[in-house]
């Protein structure tokens, strides 16, 4: 019984490499394309006003974190605060007093009643703006941000349409 390792290779017609399909490569020494300088990053605008930005969501039990803007206020771990609603908004100052705190994640809890009181929701991200010279964070829920955002728009038109 004859395998297919005993028999020889099989011949088939010569084949050939034709060399305007076939590019020569070993002649051929490409430089890479140098590519152009980028300007140089350019300092963010100085806005006159003392305020950090930032979007975060809140997790399954009530907790906030947006680490620009914690950061920004200095706000670290066991940092006691003062807690407050104005005007369907969280306010929190930093109150050596306070009944609420910074916890060991960094992060501040938005009380289940505060939350329903700003009509603040687990899903929708919120509006964190911080205020580092007063030591406040604002909580604005996304329901107050697209209403503040649909006003100032309909400013720029004109008008309500």
């Amino acid at each position: 019984m004859s395998t297919a390792r005993n028999q020889p290779p099989l011949r088939g017609p010569q084949e050939q490499l034709i060399g305007a399909l076939v590019p020569d490569f070993a002649e051929r020494h490409a430089e890479p394309v140098r590519m152009p300088d980028l300007p140089p990053p350019r300092p963010a605008e100085p806005s006159g006003m003392d305020t950090v930005v930032g979007m975060a969501r809140v997790d399954r039990t009530g907790r906030v974190r947006e680490w620009s803007v914690f950061d920004a206020l200095g706000w670290r771990p066991g940092r006691r605060l003062r807690l407050e609603i104005l005007d369907e908004v969280i306010v929190f100052v930093a109150d050596p007093i306070g009944h609420h705190r910074v916890d060991e994640r960094g992060a501040v809890t938005l009380p289940a009643a505060a939350r329903q009181m700003c009509g603040i929701e687990r899903g929708p991200a919120l509006l964190l703006i911080g205020k580092p010279g007063e030591r406040t964070l604002f909580v604005h829920s996304a329901k107050i941000l697209t209403r503040l955002l649909a006003d100032f728009y309909d400013d720029i038109l004109g008008g309500s349409r």
